[in-house]
C-alpha cells in the first residue's frame, strides 16, 4: 500500500492539534500584553495601556491610607487624527455598566474636536465581568485612585499637554470625577505636580 489510511488520519489529527494550539497562543497574546503595566509614556504609545493601581475600601481612602490590594487596569488612548504638537486629553470614566459604546461615542466626538481621549476600564483588570451590577465593584471613591494614577501617566506622554488633562465621568464615574476635584483628596492621593484642568460630570444616560 502506497499510503496508509491510518497514518493519514494520525497526520490530520496532529495538524488539527497544531492549528488549535497556535490559535490559543494568538488569542492569549493580546490579553498578556494588555496586563503588562507601564510607568511612563515617554515613548509616545497609543492604544491599550496598562498601569498599576490600588484598590482601597472607602474607609481606607477617607483615612488617607495608601496600602490596599494591588491591581493592574488599563485604558485606551486615542489621539485625534491629523493633529500636530501637544493636544489636550480627556479621561473618560465609565459607570456601573462598565466601559462600552457610550465612552466610544464620546471618544469619537472629542477626537473630532482635536482632543485626545483615554477611556479608562476600572473593572476588568480587577477580575470583574459583566453584568457588573451583580456587586463587588469599587466605589466612586476607590476609583479616584485609578484616575489619579492615569493622570500621573498621561502627563509623561510627549503628544499630550500636561496642563490640559480633563476628566469626564458617567453615572458612577461621574461621582468619581466630582470627588476627584476635592483638594483634600488631591493632597493625599493625587500625583505630585499634576492636577486636572477640568472636571466634567455627564448627566445620566448621556
Amino acid at each position: 500500500m502506497l499510503f496508509d489510511p491510518h497514518r493519514r488520519c494520525a497526520l490530520s489529527l496532529i495538524l488539527i492539534l497544531v492549528v488549535a494550539v497556535v490559535a490559543l497562543v494568538l488569542r492569549a497574546a493580546p490579553a498578556r500584553a494588555e496586563t503588562i503595566p507601564v510607568t511612563t509614556l515617554s515613548s509616545g504609545p497609543t492604544g491599550r495601556i496598562a498601569f498599576a493601581t490600588t484598590t482601597l475600601k472607602d474607609r481606607q481612602f477617607l483615612r488617607g491610607e495608601r496600602q490596599g490590594s494591588l491591581a493592574t487596569i488599563w485604558g485606551d488612548l486615542r489621539l485625534p487624527p491629523q493633529a500636530t504638537g501637544r493636544v489636550p486629553v480627556v479621561i473618560l470614566v465609565h459607570g456601573t455598566v462598565g466601559l462600552g459604546a457610550r465612552e466610544e461615542r464620546w471618544a469619537d466626538e472629542f477626537n473630532t474636536l482635536g482632543v485626545a481621549t483615554f477611556a479608562l476600564d476600572s473593572f476588568r483588570g480587577r477580575g470583574l465581568a459583566p453584568p457588573f451590577e451583580s456587586g463587588g465593584l469599587p466605589s466612586p471613591l476607590a476609583m479616584i485612585v485609578d484616575v489619579y494614577r492615569a493622570l500621573a501617566l498621561l502627563v509623561t506622554h510627549p503628544r499630550l499637554d500636561p496642563g490640559r488633562v480633563a476628566i469626564m465621568g458617567f453615572s458612577r464615574g461621574g461621582g468619581t470625577a466630582l470627588y476627584a476635584s476635592l483638594k483634600r483628596f488631591q493632597r493625599v492621593h493625587g500625583p505630585a505636580g499634576a492636577e486636572f484642568a477640568a472636571y466634567l460630570r455627564s448627566i445620566r444616560g448621556a
